[in-house]
Parts: structure tokens; sequence; C-alpha cells
């Protein structure tokens, strides 16, 4: 069967669709899985490297969203204006050890892709351990409803990330 949609130099001819009774699509029972039917889209596995990096993106995004979210719950700004944060004044330090807490996960991103396997491996698991650690001792301070809601998220997304650190696929062992 020609494909007539295509320009008649990029035609090709296709296989003829098999008998409903030949594809792998039905289950025992006879009902059809739709992901196996011909012309589905192949389900094409995701290297872990980007699944981590991904979800490390996700977890950025819940972080700056939440403080986006932070800056409309009532006397923040005038609490912020005056130089007070949730754990004391506003100083240099206070101001780095909370860029340190952002950068660390900004760069996680970058480094589940660029590190070699073993060591991204357990970076991660012990970065996404520590970053759910601190969401915890975060949530459980009674913060709104939004925060909870976010911290949740990043806790998932944290245990995604440990997850799949940990279940790393292996290379088979040489004979």
């Amino acid at each position: 069967v020609l494909d007539h949609r295509l320009p008649r130099d990029l035609r090709r001819a296709r296989p003829e669709a098999a008998p409903m009774s030949q594809v792998h699509g039905h289950s025992s029972r006879g009902e059809q899985n739709i992901d196996t039917l011909p012309g589905s889209l192949e389900p094409a596995p995701v290297p872990v490297r980007i699944r981590l990096s991904a979800l490390w993106i996700s977890v950025m995004f819940c972080f700056i969203y939440a403080d986006y979210f932070e800056l409309y719950v009532p006397d923040k700004l005038p609490e912020m204006l005056d130089g007070e944060m949730a754990l004391g004044d506003v100083s240099q330090g206070m101001l780095v050890g909370t860029s340190i807490l952002m950068v660390v996960p900004i760069l996680m991103i970058v480094l589940s892709l660029g590190l070699p396997a073993t060591t991204s491996r357990v970076l991660n698991i012990v970065v996404g351990i520590v970053y759910a650690a601190i969401m915890l001792l975060i949530v459980s301070g009674g913060p709104w409803a939004f925060f909870v809601l976010f911290a949740t998220v990043e806790i998932l997304l944290l245990g995604a990330v440990v997850w799949n650190a940990w279940c790393w696929p292996r290379t088979p062992a040489r004979a």
C-alpha cells in the first residue's frame, strides 16, 4: 500500500496491516491494548539521565512558583522590606546560605546529565534525600495550603529522583 499523503518521490510501500487475530494488541481475555495496535506510537524508553534532569527541572519550577506565590501572603512583603526572613534577619550569610540551597538543585539538572553514571547515581540519591528531608521540615511548620501542596509535590518528585537513581540500569556482566 502506498502512502498517498506523501509527495511522490518520498512514497514508499507500507506493509498491509495484519488481521486483528495476529496483532499482539489483545490480552488473553480478548481486550485490546491500544499501545500495540498497528499504527500506534512506539513507547520509547527515556534514558535515566534525562528522567533525572527532567525531575530536577520540575523540582526547581515548584521551588520558584512556591516562593513567588508566597509574595502574596499578607504581611510577607513588609517583612521582606524590613529585612526579615523565616530564619532571622537578612544578612550576607543568610542570603549566601539560601543561594546555596537554590544552586544545588539547579546544578543537579546539568550534573545528572554530565557526571559519570556511578557519581551521578550516588549524588542524585544523596541530594534527593537531603532535599526531601528539608522540605519535610519546612512543611511541618504549618505554612499556607498552597505551600503544603507545592512541598508535597516537591517531596514526591524528589522521591522519584531517588527511586530512578536507585534503580539505575546496570550493564550486563561479561562472561
